[in-house]
């Protein structure tokens, strides 16, 4: 057991069996990678903006 070696690994689990856990991980995915999170940040303020009651 000399070669033996541990590690933790802390992740975020996903369940994409649900409709809302797909539509979540679709989304942490898509912020985490740089050529797409600028516009989905803007596309997200879109979206509250033009639900908001008037």
């Amino acid at each position: 057991m000399d070669n033996l070696r541990l590690s933790n690994f802390y992740t975020e689990r996903y369940d994409v069996g649900e409709k809302i856990g797909f539509v979540k991980t679709t989304i942490d995915f898509a912020l985490q990678e740089p050529s797409l999170k600028e516009d989905l940040l803007h596309f997200k303020e879109e979206i509250l903006d033009a639900q908001k009651v008037k």
